[in-house]
């Protein structure tokens, strides 16, 4: 995990807020505040061939929230996901990232933290198996996130899982840590 690109994901979302949302509907704007005006602002909803802004836009609010520890960003992904619920439940070939995001917000995904100097071969490692309903990520030294602090330890490669704000006890093994994502 590069912390240098997550703060830029971060600040790139505090633009796109204050650029494109809007705070009556809890959706985004297609066009800027800053664009010339329209006759009207569009707001893109449906996922076709390619997923909605909105929808891929919400679900980096969503994650960047549980991992920045942002409760505005993930009641703002929350807010709209609720707004959408009707279509995602009628036409959910329509609306899949937003069902995917519904997902995420009905049970939180597991986040895996693998702190040390084997970090990042123990992600890819855990990669490998594709685990929709977790975020898996880590740091090789010292991390000032949130959701890192105080697992760094020296000499040692740790995972966590957490979910709802409760970590696991430090594992090891990818075996160990794939065995507490699916409890």
């Amino acid at each position: 995990l590069n912390e240098h690109w997550l703060r830029k994901a971060a600040w790139i979302a505090e633009y796109t807020i204050q650029h494109f949302y809007n705070f009556n509907t809890g959706l985004f704007f297609y066009t800027s505040v800053d664009d010339a005006p329209l006759i009207a602002r569009k707001t893109e909803t449906s996922d076709n061939v390619i997923p909605s802004s909105n929808s891929v836009m919400m679900k980096c609010l969503y994650q960047l929230g549980l991992i920045l520890e942002k409760p505005e960003w993930l009641e703002m992904a929350r807010k709209a996901c609720l707004l959408l619920t009707k279509h995602i439940s009628g036409y959910t070939s329509f609306y899949g990232n937003w069902a995917a995001l519904a997902d995420w917000i009905m049970e939180e995904p597991k986040q895996v933290t693998v702190c040390g100097k084997d970090a990042k071969s123990l992600v890819q490692q855990l990669l490998q198996n594709y685990r929709p309903d977790a975020f898996i990520f880590g740091a090789e030294g010292p991390s000032g996130l949130p959701l890192l602090q105080g697992k760094y330890q020296d000499g040692k490669t740790q995972a966590y899982v957490c979910q709802y704000k409760t970590c696991s006890l430090p594992l090891n093994t990818v075996n160990e840590i794939i065995s507490q994502i699916s409890h």
